[in-house]
């Protein structure tokens, strides 16, 4: 199988970047190679050319071989790099083979390496948010409390910091606030959530929202008031003055 085949699927299905994940893999199967054959020094690489995993070993320049695994003779040094010495060393193409305990090993240090970046995107993400509310949607139910979804993270929800009105239902969505971000994932979570807390300053967050707009209308009301307590005045100036000017007027005519 193609290793851009292995890496599609990754991103498809982590959303991590493709050169990330193809120097991951490369250092899982580095840690196998080297569990397997401990007194050697290994490079892997992904040849984008052949796309696949590219294995050498290190090997001193020697004028008689001794040890096959770790020396190579100037002659055959030369076909590999020409301007190579006697002393020196060079990256020959490693053919030898690794079994199932060293694939365990490679799969393990390439999920290791993968939570990692997965987690310290986590962190990047919700670190500025701690303090405020977030919404998320109930994942699981568990005895000490809820796990939820927030976006594409896992967070959880002790019972202690729940609300006692609030029931576990999978499914459903919910507020809270976001207590703590872990560095690392805690049974499978990494944000810490709070709904006790975020039912006091979402209630404090109305109430200033309803003074905003109280304020809002007095001032409003207020103004028109002052409008028609305008209007009214003038209306009781301006009447008499052209009953004035009508009965002036009147009179003149006598």
């Amino acid at each position: 199988m193609k290793l851009s085949l292995v890496i599609d699927e990754l991103v498809e299905e982590r959303g991590l970047d493709r050169e990330l994940l193809s120097t991951v893999i490369c250092e899982g199967m580095l840690a196998a190679y080297e569990k397997k054959y401990p007194e050697l020094t290994f490079s892997v690489e992904h040849n984008k050319k052949t796309d696949e995993l590219e294995v050498k070993v290190e090997k001193r320049v020697v004028s008689s071989v001794q040890d096959e695994d770790i020396e190579i003779s100037l002659r055959k040094a030369r076909n590999i790099d020409p301007k190579t010495e006697l002393g020196g060393e060079v990256w020959v193409q490693f053919d030898g083979k690794i079994g199932r305990i060293e694939i365990i090993r490679a799969k393990q240090v390439i999920a290791n390496k993968i939570r990692s970046i997965e987690a310290a995107a986590v962190y990047s993400e919700f670190i500025g948010k701690i303090g405020t509310i977030v919404l998320g949607t109930i994942h699981k139910c568990e005895r000490a409390g809820m796990t939820i979804k927030v976006g594409d993270a896992l967070a959880f929800l002790p019972k202690s910091l729940s609300m006692p009105s609030d029931k576990c239902i999978v499914g459903y969505s919910i507020r809270a606030l976001l207590k703590d971000v872990l560095n690392e994932p805690r049974n499978d979570n990494q944000l810490i959530l709070d709904r006790s807390s975020a039912s006091r300053i979402e209630s404090h967050q109305l109430g200033k929202r309803f003074a905003s707009i109280e304020a809002f209308i007095s001032c409003e009301v207020g103004t028109w008031l002052l409008r028609s307590i305008g209007l009214i005045c003038f209306s009781m100036i301006e009447i008499p003055i052209r009953a004035a000017r009508i009965s002036g007027a009147q009179l003149s005519a006598v």
